[in-house]
């Protein structure tokens, strides 16, 4: 965990590692996890879904979008959103909403959302956003291009559409200052309930 002093700004790193028979592991399953910290995660402003597991078609057929839905409905106060690779796909499809649902039920506060530029996000994220701004909430998308620089990883390092830099090192040394040890890191969480 990290506090960025002036701001009072917490970012919380998770990582569920998939290995072996763990791979498993679904959204359902982060979900539970999310769930148990809702009252914790509902100050989220900044969310970062990564994946750095291959992830098979068939894995990616089984991912249900209510699980996504549940675990997404966790972060009522998110203002950004990045998706990386292979997760882009089952967001968008989980950020389609229904007929029956207000456009403001999921991510009621959400501003801007980034995904890489080589994947169509599809109808789903279009009537999500137009949605959105039928009910006055702009939402910038911000599509990521892949550097060309071979001394960059595809996988990691990308750019934005207007040349800046972007990475996870990168999005995290903009929002953070000092790392944390684990003592800091409770009395943060501590705090929150202040």
């Amino acid at each position: 965990m990290y506090l960025r002093e002036e701001a009072k700004v917490y970012t919380l790193s998770m990582t569920v590692l998939t290995l072996g028979w763990f791979r498993d592991i679904r959204p359902s399953s982060v979900g539970q996890i999310f769930n148990s910290l809702s009252q914790r995660l509902s100050t989220v402003e900044h969310l970062s879904l990564e994946h750095k597991a291959s992830i098979e078609e068939d894995d990616v057929a089984q991912f249900d979008v209510i699980e996504w839905r549940k675990l997404l409905g966790s972060f009522k106060y998110v203002k950004t959103l990045s998706v990386d690779d292979p997760l882009v796909e089952e967001v968008s499809r989980c950020l389609g909403l229904d007929d029956e649902e207000h456009p403001l039920e999921l991510l009621p506060v959400l501003q801007e959302f980034t995904y890489p530029g080589n994947y169509d996000t599809g109808d789903a994220l279009t009537w999500f956003v137009n949605a959105r701004q039928n009910t006055g909430r702009f939402i910038a998308l911000n599509a990521l291009s892949l550097r060309s620089n071979p001394g960059f990883s595809e996988s990691s390092d990308a750019m934005t559409e207007s040349g800046d830099a972007w990475s996870s090192d990168a999005w995290n040394e903009k929002w953070n200052d000092e790392a944390w040890n684990g003592d800091a890191w409770n009395e943060a969480w501590s705090n929150l309930d202040t």
